[in-house]
């Protein structure tokens, strides 16, 4: 009822006043009307029932009563506690407020001229705020209030009358429900009716206000407003009642500056601030209103009764009722109205579809003290005076207003859950909302304790146990309450703490999305946003709470019995849960038990995060909507039936599948993955719904059932899947965990089996593989029952470390996974075949149909890309505790070096395109060798048989192959080296760091790099090598290095540089070995971080090309940085300068090595000028230096001062034919280097077929014994030897092939001379321009016989060659007025240099005859001696078929005995033979002295013979007789006939002189008399000299090698 109905007299006079108040307002220009302000006093005089029925009757509420009606100020308590004086009040008429309180005007800090008139939305401290996302705070408390004003004043500005607008007052206040209904009173008493009528309607609205003026200090403002009717005026007033408790930061965030954000709450928490701050405010209506109703009674009780004692006794009652404690404090929030969760001991209704708890405030239980008011209680018992200390209160429990009160603690523990100390964990908004974590700690035990007995069912069920109180320590769960803000968790189990690291102290009264990688929010919403939703949605789902509270219990199971959930079923697919009713203990057996069905269960795969989990992992959570004993209620006897909604939910990490989800859900986050994720969760779902029982083991076997199949159809596309052309998913691992722990047992039941078939097995190599120790066998075991037929089970520590993979990349995968990862590599070399048959023995395995064991010869690839050859021995092994049988791999790896085509994958990738002919070679090896290995030779052979068999053959295969050049294993493996190289555009980078070097060495100051890179610079030897790279490989070369070594970049780049070094190792020690040394002891500088560019280091290097011609090379390198990384730059010289005597220092006798050492000793003087010396410079000077002292034995005797072919022709050299073509090799090692080829010119050759059959004979026959010099490493004397070729004309043609073979081992012609002998001298003049046609440059040409007229033609003929050498058969023994002689005497001192062939005369007769042995006597030499030095005296160069045969030394034949290579026995005789002179004078019969041939020796520059040879004396001195030796009674002999011959006496002790004759003039008659058959066949037909072979078939024939005049036929003279 309205306050005009009882104060009528004081309603007219306040509404007469407020009416002249009104109309004598100031009006200003400019300015709001501002009314005359009625005074307080009058106005709370007038609503002073309403007051009372708000503020009540408690202690502080009267006290706020009195001090408002008086109109005191508020006073600050000095304590900090609550403020004591008058409310802040304010009253509204239609035009605005025309009255307020003192309180109000201090309180909002504003006159009455600013707020007088100001309407409901301007008027201060009610905290309207203007932004869209701020208005949610105080939107619905202030309609409430709009609706109330709109209600008042609408009737007057529709000028109704008084009594009309009160009745249209009160029937709106019916329609809020402000009032109750007087039309249903059937069960009501009239007691009720007369309380009722006395009942004032108020508003209760609870805002968030600015202090002061807008944007001041926020505070909570809990409004009181109610209608007046004043005379006919209707106006509503306001009661401000601010609250003690302060807003929470998070609900209000000021503006600091300029950029931040406006003012407001946290947006984070706007998705939960409408249901916090209506569960703040709700049933705060219904509060005030029982606390009005009891003021009313009490006042009643106080008018009937005047007596003090009385009134003060019921005064006291009321208080004690309105206050009595309560035990069932909740110390959250209070719960929603709309609450579904909670089922107390009381009537249920149905009001507009909700459940509402209708508990009066007379129809307490009995013995019950508690007053509770929707659902909220308030008691004196729950909390101890500490907590009210803590909050600095001097207010007592119970002294505070009713609604006050409530208000107060439900905002003070709103303040505390939204505490800004840990209210995010990572990006997630996780504040305390729940009712747990707001409880004292001894409360927060007996919660958890409540809620541990009632879990324990549930864990058992879960862990298929009896009893579930051992498993509550294993298994990971919460329990979640739906039924509260955010759904918090009420109970943590200590599993999983252990599993998230999150202590049950932080997580209690939080959401659970604290474990949804809360530091990485984009892979969360990727991976978890669409599973966060359905949990919501499941949370949500409580459809079943309404069927479920129709089920009544019977009376005597309310208190004999609890709800618990027992187990849980699945019928027709869908899991639900099933509550059964128990009864206490003694319930008799077969009792009925109801049971109420539950929904669904709900499975849901996630990715969490905690602080003990380094990385995140994949859990599958099992949520279940249960019903549980409230361990938030302490209930009764009475209520011991009570039950609460929950959720529980555990955790099943799936570290068993982690990995193989991990493989295809990679940290990239495309929409191809989260569709994998979805597909995942698909499966899930749907293979769930055939699960009869939710238990650990049945989501387990599930993880292991969905994630292999999924892996398996979705893998293919992912890297991690994949080994390079093999898909290799980890779909094994369920194998993996059920092998765990049984290859011993595995190991010890097949160890004979395997000893067997390996051959030999120590017992410490058999301990170290039981073990799994390093130093065992390399083995794996693999299931072929698997999914992947051959997943991997085991694998053995020694395999992990061969070929590199660890446990964790190998185990349940596929051995596909050490197969090539290139499918051309894997296909050509294991071959389709081979993979078949190792298939085929899996399958047969798997049906208990395969042989025990089988070999296989197979390709490994490492991890890191490195490949080797490997003999797998499979066996069929049996596990004796589960009788399961395995796959038991063991691997021998077979110790060859690998062909670069196969050496590594990365190798692979960048010559793949190069290598089509070197694999398809490779393969077709391998696959013969399989079929080797399988023929009945093999098959029952042990392991370590085979293995060194295959390597055997490997090894001989790989020899014959370009990755060797002779002994030097050169494979290309530095071809990704040379690819970065390419890429990275380095190589201008170190041309540009070496460009004033290149100047500097090569003496070049306008070289430039930039023609060096297009190809246009000068041919200088540049290579550039990369010392990090495998085998530290040329990764750039010069033009000029292609040209001098012959090896094309194609080829080089890749390879170290060791192909230049000489193809055979002893050889290439000998020579380099200290270079080598020195070279990697610099190569290793450059693999050091710290070295820069270090200074020139000098090398002398004897190289060959490709060719296999020696390369004397002059090195300069240095370390360059460029692009960060080091490389090698070298500059080469070869040196050309004497090559032909360097070539002598190549042959590795003692004498060669000493000078080789020397030239490295005075190279060793430059080294530490390097840097400033040229390349050029060092050459000539240790070239000019070392030949000064350089050894005559190791020089072939030559004509001295003079140029060009002269001087490359050496005094003397063999005469070859067919017949002594394998004399070649002695001959350059007795130190002959002249060999002239003569070609057969007999008449069997002139005939077409002759000719046919030596063209195609003689070039094969010739290639056979430079094939066999080159075996015995003469090649290296290439450039000291010196090679003319003889043919006659018809024989012109064979030359090309001639040239050809000598240009296809290195060798070269120096001279092609025309055979003219029989021809006419147009016939020699057509030949020569011929054969002037066809010569290359470079080549000279010359004639053989013909006579001055022959040679006079072919000099005249145009265009033709001149004649550089003119060669006929001369010997000592030929007259001198012959017309060749007198020829060859006149060429002396021409260009064309003399030479004589078959110098030891026809058959070698000059040598046989009493002359030439007589001279030799003489000298002390051997008659071929004579011929020889009698050729240099006349200046000409001598030929022999014969010379080793007549050059053997008898004192120097031992030296051919020895090891050395090279004895040069030819070269230390002629050296130690007289001189020419000596050997002329011998020849006219004069007597040469040991001493005399010696001093003759040094004039002409030969070596003393006293040095090298111990020269037999003809006659030993009187005085002491000796024996003679052999030799010497030889000698004796042909003295003494040559003596006869030219009838001389012999003196004693004196070499024979020959005698002076009576007739001076007459000529000696010495070379009748000792060549008596010369003149007999100076006039018969000349015969053939001897250097023709009959034997064209190649087979040795004395005849051949001793031509006699009888055995070989003659030729007609021309």
């Amino acid at each position: 009822m309205l306050c005009s109905l009882d104060t009528e007299g004081l309603g007219v006079t306040l509404g007469v006043t407020v009416g002249a108040k009104t109309a004598l307002c100031r009006v200003r220009k400019g300015q709001r009307p501002v009314p005359d302000e009625v005074d307080w006093k009058i106005v709370a005089g007038y609503v002073s029932e309403p007051l009372r029925q708000i503020l009540g009757y408690r202690e502080r509420g009267a006290s706020y009563f009195n001090a408002t009606l008086d109109n005191l100020p508020l006073v600050p308590d000095v304590h900090g506690g609550r403020p004591r004086g008058g409310l802040p009040c304010v009253a509204f008429s239609a035009e605005g407020i025309f009255s307020a309180s003192r309180s109000f005007h201090e309180l909002s800090k504003r006159p009455w001229e600013r707020i007088g008139g100001l309407e409901l939305k301007k008027a201060p401290l009610h905290g309207l705020m203007p932004e869209s996302h701020h208005r949610s705070l105080n939107e619905r408390a202030w309609q409430a209030l709009e609706r109330l004003h709109q209600r008042a004043f609408q009737m007057t500005q529709a000028k109704v009358s008084p009594q009309r607008q009160a009745l249209t007052c009160i029937k709106a206040a019916r329609q809020l429900g402000l009032l109750a209904n007087k039309g249903n009173k059937s069960s009501e008493s009239s007691q009720q009716d007369d309380d009722m009528a006395h009942l004032y309607p108020v508003t209760v609205a609870l805002l968030v206000s600015p202090m002061g003026r807008t944007g001041g200090e926020i505070f909570w403002n809990l409004v009181h407003a109610f209608m007046a009717d004043m005379n006919g005026t209707p106006c509503v007033i306001h009661v401000l009642l601010p609250l003690r408790a302060k807003v929470p930061a998070e609900l209000w965030r000021p503006k600091v500056g300029q950029d931040e954000v406006s003012p407001g709450p946290n947006p984070d928490l706007l998705p939960y601030l409408e249901e916090l701050l209506c569960r703040a405010r709700s049933g705060l209506q219904e509060m005030q209103r029982q606390q009005a109703k009891h003021c009313i009674r009490l006042h009643r009780s106080m008018a009937q009764d005047s007596d003090g004692e009385q009134e003060k006794e019921a005064h006291n009652t009321l208080i004690d009722m309105s206050s009595r404690p309560d035990d069932r404090i909740p110390s959250s929030l209070p719960a929603s109205p709309v609450s579904k969760g909670a089922r107390f001991a009381a009537r249920r209704s149905k009001t507009a579809g909700r459940l509402v708890c209708k508990i009066a405030f007379d129809a307490l239980p009995k013995g019950s003290s508690t007053v509770q008011f929707d659902n909220y209680s308030y008691s004196d018992e729950s909390e101890d005076q500490e907590s009210d200390m803590e909050r600095g209160s001097e207010d007592p429990k119970g002294s505070l207003p009713v609604v006050l009160e409530a208000c107060e603690q439900r905002c003070a523990k709103l303040a505390l859950a939204l505490a800004e100390d840990d209210l995010y964990c990572g990006s997630h908004y996780v504040p305390r909302f729940g009712t747990t974590a707001q409880l004292s700690f001894p409360e927060v035990m007996r919660v958890q304790s409540e809620a541990a007995r009632e879990c324990e069912p549930l864990v058992a069920s879960w862990k298929e146990e009896k009893d579930g109180r051992h498993a509550m320590q294993s298994v990971p769960f919460l329990v979640i309450d739906p039924d509260e803000i955010d759904c918090p968790v009420v109970f943590v189990s200590s599993a999983f703490e252990e599993l998230t690291g999150h202590w049950r102290s932080w997580a209690l009264g939080r959401n659970l999305r604290f474990l949804l990688l809360p530091h990485d929010p984009s892979r969360n919403r990727f991976y978890n946003g669409q599973e966060i939703n359905r949990l919501e949605e499941f949370y949500k789902n409580q459809d079943f709470a309404e069927d479920t509270m129709k089920v009544d219990r019977p009376p005597a199971a309310r208190s004999k019995s609890s709800t618990k959930v027992i187990s849980s079923s699945s019928t027709g697919g869908r899991s639900k849960e099933r509550a059964i009713t128990m009864a206490a203990a003694g319930r008799k057996k077969g009792q009925n038990e109801p049971s109420v069905a539950l929904p669904d269960t709900m499975l849901s795969l996630l990715m969490l995060k905690g602080p003990k989990t380094p990385n995140p992992f994949w859990t599958m959570l099992c949520l279940r909507h249960v019903w549980m004993k409230d361990p938030n209620l302490n209930i009764t006897a009475e209520m011991d039936y009570a039950e609460k909604h929950f959720v529980f939910c555990t955790f099943v990490p799936l570290d068993g599948q982690k990995a193989a989800i991990d493989d295809l859900l990679s940290s990239d986050l495309s929409e191809y993955k989260m569709q994998m994720v979805s597909w995942l969760r698909t499966l899930m779902q749907e293979r769930s719904q055939t699960i009869e029982c939710y238990c650990e083991r049945t989501i387990l076997k599930l993880a292991d059932q969905v994630v292999p199949e999924w892996l398996q159809d979705n893998g293919s596309k992912q890297e991690s899947c994949l080994a390079g052309c093999h898909f290799v998913p980890r779909i094994g691992l369920a194998p993996v965990r059920e092998f765990e722990g049984r290859w011993p047992s595995l190991f010890r039941s097949n160890q004979q089996m395997i000893r067997t078939r390996l051959g030999e097995l120590s017992d410490e190599l058999a301990g170290r593989t039981l073990h799994n120790e390093d130093g065992g066998l390399y083995c794996w075991v693999a299931d072929p029952n698997a999914k992947d037929e051959a997943s991997l089970v085991f694998i053995s520590c020694t395999l992990r470390e061969l070929l590199g993979y660890s446990r964790e990349e190998a185990l349940a995968r596929n051995a596909l996974l050490f197969r090539p990862k290139s499918s051309r590599i894997d296909y050509s070399i294991n071959g389709p075949e081979e993979s078949k048959r190792v298939k085929d023995f899996w399958q047969c395995f798997a049906d208990g149909h395969a042989s025990q064991s089988t070999i296989s010869l197979q390709l490994f690839e490492c991890k890191s890309g490195r490949r080797l050859f490997g003999l797998k021995l499979l066996l069929r092994a049996r596990e004796p505790g589960s009788g399961k049988d395995f796959l038991l791999v063991v691997v021998m790896p077979i110790q060859t070096k690998m062909p670069a085509v196969l050496a590594s994958h990365q190798i692979t990738e960048c010559m793949e395109d190069d290598m089509g002919v070197a694999l398809d070679q490779w393969g077709s090896f391998v696959t013969a060798l399989r079929d080797e290995l399988f023929g009945p030779s093999w098959s029952e052979r042990c392991g370590q048989d085979v293995c060194s068999f295959l390597g055997h053959r490997i090894q001989t295969f790989l020899e014959s192959c370009e990755d060797y050049q002779g002994d030097l294993f050169i494979p290309r493996s530095g071809v990704v080296a040379v690819d970065q190289f390419r890429r990275s555009g380095a190589v201008r980078r170190v041309l540009k760091e070496v460009q004033d070097d290149v100047r500097r060495l090569y003496e070049n100051p306008n070289w430039e790099y930039e023609n060096e890179l297009k190809r246009e610079a000068e041919p200088y030897v540049i290579s550039i090598a990369d010392p990090n790279g495998e085998d530290c490989p040329l990764v750039w070369i010069s033009t000029g290095f292609e040209d001098v070594t012959g090896y094309q970049r194609e080829w080089a780049l890749g390879r170290n540089d060791r192909f230049l070094q000489p193809r055979f190792h002893a050889w290439n020690m000998q020579f380099n070995s200290d270079q080598l040394e020195a070279m990697q002891n610099f190569v290793l500088l450059g693999k050091h971080d710290g070295a820069g560019n270090t200074m020139n280091c000098l090398f002398l290097f004897i190289h060959e090309t490709r060719a296999g011609a020696p390369l004397w090379n002059l090195m300069s390198m240095q370390h360059v940085k460029a692009n960060g990384k080091k490389y090698i730059a070298c500059m080469s010289l070869p040196i050309q300068q004497e090559r032909m005597l360097l070539a002598e220092l190549l042959c590795l006798d003692p004498v060669g090595l000493q000078q080789l050492a020397r030239l490295k000793t005075l190279l060793a003087r430059y080294e530490h000028g390097a840097k400033f010396i040229s390349l050029v410079a060092v050459t000539q000077q240790l070239v000019s230096s070392f030949i000064e002292g350089f050894p005559l034995v190791l020089q072939a005797p030559s004509l001295v001062n003079q140029n060009g072919i002269a001087r490359q022709l050496t005094l003397f050299g063999l005469e070859i034919g067919s017949g002594n073509m394998q004399d070649m090799a002695e001959a350059l090692k007795s130190g002959i280097r002249h060999l002239h080829l003569a070609l057969p010119g007999g008449p069997t050759t002139k005939a077409a077929e002759g000719s046919n059959f030596v063209r195609t004979i003689l070039p094969l026959k010739l290639a056979e014994v430079l094939n066999m010099l080159h075996q015995e490493h003469l090649h290296y004397l290439r450039e000291a030897t010196v090679i003319t070729v003889r043919a006659p004309p018809h024989l012109l043609p064979v030359l090309t092939e001639v040239r050809k073979t000598l240009a296809t081992h290195g060798y070269s012609v120096l001279c092609w001379l025309l055979d003219v002998r029989g021809c006419s001298p147009t016939e020699a003049a057509d030949h020569w321009q011929e054969l002037s046609h066809t010569r290359h440059a470079g080549e000279a040409l010359g004639l053989f016989g013909g006579g001055a007229k022959v040679l006079s033609a072919t000099q005249s003929v145009r265009g033709g060659a001149p004649v550089a050498i003119y060669a006929a058969e001369m010997h000592p023994g030929r007259r001198p007025d012959e017309q060749e002689v007198r020829l060859m005497t006149k060429l002396e001192g021409t260009n064309i240099m003399p030479m004589a062939c078959n110098v030891f005369g026809p058959h070698e007769s000059w040598i046989q005859s009493a002359e030439a042995k007589a001279a030799a006597a003489r000298c002390g030499v051997e008659p071929a001696m004579v011929a020889l030095k009698w050729a240099e005296h006349k200046g000409f160069r001598a030929t022999s078929p014969q010379l080793l045969m007549h050059l053997r030394l008898e004192a120097l034949a031992d030296r051919r005995g020895t090891a050395e290579l090279m004895n040069r026995n030819c070269v230390r005789a002629y050296r130690a033979a007289p001189s020419p002179d000596a050997v002329m004078a011998a020849l006219n019969g004069a007597q040469v002295s040991g001493t005399a041939a010696s001093r003759a020796s040094e004039s002409s520059g030969s070596i003393p013979a006293e040095q090298l040879l111990a020269t037999v004396r003809c006659c030993p001195p009187k005085a002491k007789a000796t024996t003679p030796s052999p030799r010497a009674f030889q000698r004796i002999r042909a003295i003494t006939a040559a003596e006869k011959t030219l009838g001389k006496p012999r003196c004693d002790g004196d070499m024979p002189v020959r005698r002076e004759t009576s007739k001076p003039s007459m000529p000696p008659k010495v070379h009748l008399q000792a060549l008596p058959d010369m003149l007999k066949r100076a006039r018969s037909p000349r015969q053939v000299s001897g250097v023709m072979c009959v034997d064209w078939q190649g087979t040795e024939n004395q005849s051949s090698r001793l031509p006699s005049p009888v055995a070989l036929p003659s030729s007609p003279r021309s």
